[in-house]
């Protein structure tokens, strides 16, 4: 075997803490120059993309208190460290560590299960602390608050829909860690088999995302929550969606029945992916199986969009692309967790508007012909954007302007 020389072997011994010492000299010229020369002019600026959202929102100011407890010194080193070009990399690269190596997620909010499925640790507390106890209290009274929402939805001559959409967990439990405690998660079924009965007793209309996806297990070649994210795919939200049309149809609605085909892809986008990006890591593996939808429905005519205003969550996103991909699509204007985000669904496209008070009291009292409210098993019962639109509803004249708002066609 050849032998290195003396002078080679002392330059690769030195060469590692060399790159280090550079990537830091490198890191400091650039917070240096973007501190003095590169603050004259936006093209002097050494721009640096930051992941994961890591720039503190309040610092707390500089005071003898907030030095001697070190929150200033955390909040300039939070601030800082994040536009220096050594922070992007050393992320993505912790993170693919934690990712390929050691089969776990670098965000603490993300959680990593049996074939790398990932889930967030929010809908895991969910699923896996159920208080029969407590919803067989809070149960009754909710779906009694839902029955007077219908009634004062239905008062003004509009169709009311509630929907219930499902949670990764609850869809899919055998994703969780085999050592991870979850000592409640098997009552979860008890949970919305009490829920129903509540809903039926009290005579709400409802459409159930959960039985939609239940009812259609094994029929297809993918699952109903993609790999790398949280939300259901386009399939299971067509499933729903075609619950939903059959609901509100049979109250006189104009939606149009239709049916689909699924094709299998292994190019994840939008919210098949959306916890996946969240991780940020240097390398991709994002090729794993999402349904391709080709959907089939007879235009009727003439075509007359039906008008519907909802509040609910993020799961309603998927729903609304599927209703939007029919042969008469209905006009949606979706008020995302009720003043979060506005969402109108129109002619195939989605764009987002302005809530103002006045613009949303008039879409849901005035001129939306359907209106729906929709929870995830994650909050029922009891969610806080339901209990403003019974607000809304139960005092209509606070809120509801005296001349219309040009609320939409």
């Amino acid at each position: 075997m050849p032998v290195l020389r003396p002078a080679l072997r002392t330059w690769l011994r030195r060469l590692p803490p060399v790159l280090g010492a550079g990537l830091i000299a490198l890191g400091a010229a650039q917070v240096i120059w973007n501190g003095t020369l590169g603050s004259l002019a936006p093209w002097l600026h050494w721009h640096v993309k930051i992941p994961l959202g890591a720039l503190p929102d309040n610092p707390p100011p500089l005071s003898a208190a907030s030095f001697l407890d070190g929150r200033w010194q955390q909040a300039v080193a939070h601030s800082i460290g994040p536009r220096t070009i050594l922070y992007t990399p050393s992320v993505r690269w912790k993170n693919q560590i934690f990712y390929s190596l050691l089969g776990m997620s670098g965000a603490k909010e993300i959680g990593m299960g049996r074939g790398q499925e990932l889930f967030q640790w929010a809908y895991v507390r969910s699923y896996c602390e159920v208080d029969l106890a407590k919803m067989a209290v809070d149960g009754p009274h909710w779906a009694a608050r839902l029955r007077a929402l219908q009634d004062a939805v239905e008062a003004r001559g509009k169709r009311f829909l509630y929907v219930i959409t499902p949670s990764k967990l609850q869809e899919m439990p055998g994703i969780l860690p085999k050592t991870f405690p979850c000592p409640h998660g098997a009552e979860h079924d008890e949970k919305l088999r009490m829920w129903r009965a509540e809903l039926q007793a009290a005579g709400v209309h409802y459409a159930d995302g959960v039985l939609s996806l239940k009812h259609a297990e094994g029929r297809y070649p993918v699952d109903f929550f993609p790999r790398g994210g949280t939300h259901w795919n386009l399939l299971g939200a067509s499933l729903a969606a075609q619950d939903i049309t059959r609901l509100l149809d049979a109250q006189g609605a104009r939606l149009s029945p239709f049916t689909f085909r699924v094709a299998v892809s292994h190019h994840p986008k939008d919210s098949d992916r959306d916890i996946y990006d969240t991780l940020n890591l240097q390398l991709h593996a994002d090729n794993y199986a999402v349904p391709l939808m080709i959907y089939d429905a007879t235009p009727p005519t003439p075509c007359v969009p039906e008008r519907i205003a909802e509040v609910g969550g993020s799961f309603l996103f998927r729903v609304n692309e599927a209703l939007d991909s029919i042969a008469c699509p209905p006009v949606i204007r979706m008020y995302w967790y009720w003043d979060e985000r506005g969402f109108l669904y129109r002619d195939g496209r989605r764009t987002q508007f302005k809530i103002t008070a006045p613009r949303r009291a008039e879409d849901i009292l005035t001129w939306a012909e359907t209106v729906i409210l929709e929870e995830n098993v994650a909050t029922i019962p009891d969610s806080v954007h339901g209990q403003d639109l019974m607000a809304l509803l139960d005092h209509p004249a606070d809120t509801l302007p005296a001349t219309p708002v040009s609320a939409a066609k």
